[in-house]
């Protein structure tokens, strides 16, 4: 049995649910907030310009005309992205560490349970 170490763009709240839902250890499950920050921008211009600026990631959505990125926290993000004029929803970043790649598979069913393989996921 490995642990597993995953970010997932979710309030930690619910997080924990779904973790008591699925009686995930919590002396073997870790769950906390990320160093992360997500948003959510349905215009390609500022998905682009934050990943180019901050080193941002993408994150896949089932909607091609959403685009997730997320950053590390910081207040040169901060500034930016209350200055840059487009509309975006604040996405929470949790990390999470599994006692197995079993209770994370658990987990995924659960937030994701129509998720095929290789497509994007729904923002919880």
């Amino acid at each position: 049995m490995k642990t597993s170490f995953c970010l997932y763009p979710m309030p930690i709240v619910d997080a924990i649910d779904v973790a008591k839902q699925i009686n995930l250890g919590f002396e073997r499950t870790h769950i906390e907030p990320s160093r992360y920050c997500g948003f959510l921008f349905d215009h390609p211009s500022p998905a682009t310009m934050l990943r180019m600026l901050f080193d941002g990631k993408y994150w896949p959505t089932k909607v091609n005309d959403l685009y997730l990125i997320y950053v590390e926290r910081s207040p040169d993000v901060s500034a930016w992205i209350d200055s840059c004029g487009y509309e975006f929803q604040a996405v929470e970043i949790v990390a999470i560490l599994f006692g197995s790649d079993e209770d994370q598979e658990s987990f995924e069913e659960v937030i994701w349970p129509h998720r095929a393989k290789n497509e994007g996921v729904e923002i919880c």
